[in-house]
């Protein structure tokens, strides 16, 4: 860009299907990673007060967590397209997953449900219903 080389992952380039409900993913997928050596957030986007407000609880958001930090992020909402970039960010800055919860997210908004995907590697999402 302007003359000057900028270093970036290919893995972290947002792929996004624009459908109802929107498509989004970066980073890495489940095929992509060893087993064992990985673990996975998989929530409904109805978790999310948003959604449920709004109607468009169909979807869900997964995300993958290794070694700390977060390496993919896929995820089927209505508002898939402008969550994807924290998630984005987080990977290629190797931000781990526990730092990112600690972002405040105003409530009620779809963005909440990031908060509860990386609460729920820790088996902590606080809008689940707990069996």
């Amino acid at each position: 860009m302007n003359g000057k080389n900028i270093d970036f992952s290919k893995c972290v380039i947002p792929s996004i299907i624009y459908a109802t409900p929107e498509i989004a993913w970066a980073g890495k997928c489940e095929q992509e990673l060893e087993e064992g050596t990985y673990r996975k957030s998989v929530l409904p986007i109805a978790v999310s007060p948003k959604a449920t407000t709004d109607d468009e609880i169909d979807g869900l958001i997964k995300v993958l967590e290794q070694n700390g930090k977060i390496v993919g992020a896929h995820i089927i909402s209505k508002e898939a397209s402008s969550l994807l970039p924290i998630f984005q960010y987080a990977i290629e800055n190797e931000i781990s997953y526990n730092k990112l919860e600690e972002l405040t997210y105003a409530h009620p908004t779809f963005a909440e449900i990031i908060s509860e995907s990386l609460l729920n590697l820790d088996n902590k999402a606080i809008n689940i219903l707990k069996y």
